[in-house]
């Protein structure tokens, strides 16, 4: 799938969804990172993530923090005692190709 250079928001982000695909792309310093839009957790609205230092992003719903190299769940603040509800999976995670036309995300 490419990917425009532009339409970036003052954050960095930008949704792209086309059929069933929604995926959220960041640019973090000079970096390119892809991810499914909804959080693993609970379907938050992950495009709306808080960029963090270290290529990492917090969920705007549970704060959550993800890795975004592997999608790895770095911070999870829901108490165990929650249960099932606690839970989280790592993030869907999409590599990203940047050439002369554009981003080229493999989905």
């Amino acid at each position: 799938m490419l990917v425009s250079l532009e339409g970036f928001d003052p954050k960095g982000r930008k949704r792209i969804q086309d059929g069933n695909i929604d995926i959220t792309v960041l640019k973090q310093d000079e970096n390119y990172f892809a991810f499914n839009s909804k959080c693993p957790h609970k379907g938050g609205p992950l495009f709306l993530c808080k960029p963090l230092s270290g290529e990492r992003i917090m969920c705007p719903s549970h704060h959550i923090v993800f890795n975004l190299r592997d999608g790895e769940v770095l911070e999870n603040p829901l108490p165990e005692s929650m249960g099932d509800y606690a839970l989280c999976p790592n993030l869907k995670i999409y590599e990203v190709v940047l050439d002369q036309n554009g981003l080229n995300i493999i989905v």
